[in-house]
């Protein structure tokens, strides 16, 4: 009985140490091959570890990371132009010179027409400026003769209300017309009064020129008068 219990026990040792380097070979080429995914070779190392406790432990081997290899800079190839030579067409280099001459000519005239249509308006404009002054100057003039009129004949009815007929004269039936001379400033002053034209008849001459000189003053000349010189009859006649 012994002796069977002896051989049995060898046996299971013998299978034992058969069964623990069987598992140390398959653990050694598990951790050589990299055909084998991460989790399955830490399951089955962790595994083996545990059955041979005593034995090496295995050292985990990290996946290689791949090396990158340094890129080759690509040369830059540079393309030679080749200029085509060009085709002088040369009816169509006198065709385009001739349609520039005509556009600079017609520019051209196009400036002189714009120029002398400026002229023309100038001359309008001159023309018409003239017109207007000319006008005003008339309607200035006719005014001013309307105005002279008027003072002519205020001048007159004036003479005539301080007109005295001479006794000596009136006796004597002595009548006439003397022109009497005479200069009327700005402010209506009579001044360098002078017999221009006498009448036949000494007292009525002296009497009319007297009569100027003793007035002295009249009213002030029109706006664009500054002194006038005047030639105002004088009429003696007796009434019937």
């Amino acid at each position: 009985m012994i002796k069977k219990s002896e051989d049995f026990s060898f046996l299971i040792g013998a299978i034992i140490s058969t069964f623990i380097m069987v598992s140390i070979l398959l653990a050694q080429n598990i951790a050589k091959s990299d055909d084998v995914s991460i989790s399955t070779s830490k399951t089955e190392s962790i595994h083996y570890v545990s059955i041979i406790n005593t034995t090496k432990k295995v050292e985990k081997k990290e996946p290689k990371k791949p090396i990158k290899k340094p890129q080759k800079k690509k040369k830059k190839v540079l393309k030679k132009i080749v200029k085509k030579q060009q085709v002088i067409d040369e009816k169509a280099l006198i065709q385009k010179k001739l349609v520039q001459e005509q556009k600079l000519l017609e520019e051209e005239q196009n400036e002189k027409r714009l120029e002398q249509e400026k002229l023309v308006q100038l001359q309008k404009e001159k023309l018409a400026k003239e017109e207007e002054y000319r006008k005003s100057q008339l309607a200035k003039k006719n005014l001013l003769e309307k105005e002279k009129n008027i003072y002519l004949s205020e001048l007159a009815v004036w003479i005539k209300k301080h007109l005295k007929y001479p006794r000596q004269a009136r006796r004597m039936n002595q009548e006439g017309v003397v022109e009497i001379s005479f200069i009327i400033t700005k402010q209506g002053d009579i001044k360098s009064v002078e017999i221009g034209s006498p009448c036949p008849y000494k007292r009525l001459n002296a009497a009319a020129k007297s009569l100027l000189v003793k007035l002295n003053r009249f009213k002030p000349l029109p706006e664009n008068l500054d002194r006038w010189e005047l030639n105002v009859p004088i009429i003696y006649a007796l009434k019937d």
